[in-house]
């Protein structure tokens, strides 16, 4: 019998994750109008710098978190979910540093579908 975990909305699958690409403008201002304000700044920064990678602490300083890069990781939480929601991975990648740190970053295809994100309007009712 299959030991796999199972959450409210079945099995969790990591192997049905899609890139994100091009055609995904919906989904991306959908994931960022979802961000609360810490996270959207965090986006904005590593949007802003496509491909850059800005160590944890450095982001920590530049977002005035309180916690450090442990702060940065917990901004990270719901984004992740919003992402899994969508069946994409997280916009945000991260790289272990050699001085046991993280570097985190935005590929720049991505960086370049949450800019645009940043400036669709809201859709009005």
């Amino acid at each position: 019998p299959s030991r796999g975990r199972r959450g409210p909305r079945g099995s969790r699958r990591h192997h049905d994750v899609q890139a994100w690409s091009a055609d995904d403008a919906d989904q991306a201002a959908w994931l960022y109008r979802k961000l609360a304000p810490p996270a959207r700044e965090l986006f904005d920064v590593l949007a802003g710098s496509p491909g850059t990678r800005v160590a944890g602490e450095q982001l920590a300083r530049q977002l005035d978190l309180d916690k450090g890069s442990h702060g940065v990781a917990g901004i990270l939480a719901w984004p992740g979910r919003y992402s899994r929601h969508l069946d994409r991975p997280m916009p945000i990648a991260t790289e272990g540093r050699a001085d046991g740190g993280t570097d985190y970053y935005m590929e720049p295809e991505i960086a370049a579908l949450f800019s645009a994100a940043r400036e669709r309007p809201r859709r009005t009712r």
